[in-house]
């Protein structure tokens, strides 16, 4: 945080801000700095009451905020008339909501375990299993952040229209995305309990149950935006006919290899669940990186706009090819594993 606020500008301009995009993009990262420190701890306290079987009070407090920063952000961006300040004041308000809604959930329910001071005793075999287990969502993450940044300063070329028709796709179809990622967060404890007890065959139904659940709901969503590409576009900017067209391009193209994402998805979170960190590293990485990034910065130098708008569909086409051979080897290891 104390970083960040040091070199602000620099970092602003890092991610990928346009000159017409900064003073925005320093206004709210600015304030977003400030809260992250609780930030980061309600994202802590969500997965574990999650992990230790608590989903409907995780839930609870993380969607209290998300209600809460829906009637805050028109406060106080029109009627307090405080502009992107009030949209990154609405923002940490909220999470610091959830974060004493779930730090309170923690301490008081007697299903969870309470955290306290004086039981923290750090070894290097906790640090091990927490890097571990942790690692591939962490790599995610990580590289989700680092292809927006891609995104953005990729787009410039094409001017501030493109940068906002992509920003708006990535944001719909990332939303779509994390519905597919909560049921398979929502999985994570039935693999890891499962796995532990050496029932494969559970292991196997809860995978099979996920992924025809995640392709029905990924195909569902992708006819939806194939049709109403140009109506979800103008839903955020309906003043900007560049924007639309770039943005119903983009979404259409994307709604085209929405169900492939299922595989990369449940298969990861199967991976990280049953001590195959690598793999599911490999897996969570690629469609936002290892493809990604690449697609990104070849194919508009070469096929200019039509390049940037496809770089994510040709993503998510290798990302499916990976995707497919290595969760089908854990299946079967885990198989001869547990038999054993």
């Amino acid at each position: 945080m104390v970083f960040g606020l040091i070199f602000l500008d620099p970092l602003v301009y890092a991610m990928g801000a346009t000159d017409t995009i900064f003073p925005y993009a320093r206004e709210y990262t600015k304030y977003i700095l400030l809260g992250s420190p609780y930030m980061v701890c309600t994202f802590v306290l969500n997965v574990q009451m999650r992990n230790q079987g608590n989903a409907f009070f995780s839930m609870l407090g993380v969607a209290s905020g998300c209600i809460l920063n829906l009637f805050l952000d028109p406060l106080f961006i029109f009627v307090l008339d405080m502009g992107i300040r009030g949209a990154a004041l609405a923002t940490i308000l909220s999470q610091f909501i959830s974060f004493v809604l779930l730090l309170f959930y923690c301490q008081t329910r007697e299903v969870n375990l309470t955290l306290r001071v004086r039981d923290v005793r750090p070894s290097g075999r906790m640090l091990k299993q927490v890097l571990a287990n942790g690692f591939p969502s962490f790599c995610r993450q990580g590289i989700n952040s680092l292809s927006a940044v891609v995104m953005n300063r990729c787009a410039a070329p094409f001017g501030d229209a493109a940068i906002a028709a992509l920003t708006i796709t990535q944001r719909v179809v990332g939303f779509v995305s994390a519905v597919v990622i909560g049921f398979g967060q929502a999985s994570q404890p039935v693999f890891g309990f499962n796995y532990g007890a050496g029932n494969y065959k559970r292991i196997r139904e809860t995978y099979d149950f996920c992924m025809k659940l995640a392709v029905g709901i990924l195909a569902a969503v992708a006819v939806g935006l194939l049709i109403f590409a140009p109506q979800v576009i103008t839903l955020f900017r309906a003043d900007d006919a560049e924007v639309i067209e770039i943005g119903t391009r983009a979404m259409r193209c994307q709604a085209l290899l929405m169900p492939v994402e299922s595989v990369a998805i449940v298969g990861s979170m199967l991976m990280q669940l049953t001590h195959k960190p690598l793999r599911a590293a490999t897996v969570s990485m690629a469609r936002k990186g290892l493809f990604f990034i690449p697609c990104m910065y070849l194919m508009p130098a070469f096929l200019d706009l039509t390049g940037l708008v496809w770089a994510q569909p040709v993503a998510d086409i290798f990302t499916f090819i990976l995707a497919v051979p290595l969760t089908v080897s854990v299946l079967r290891e885990l198989k001869t594993e547990l038999a054993a």
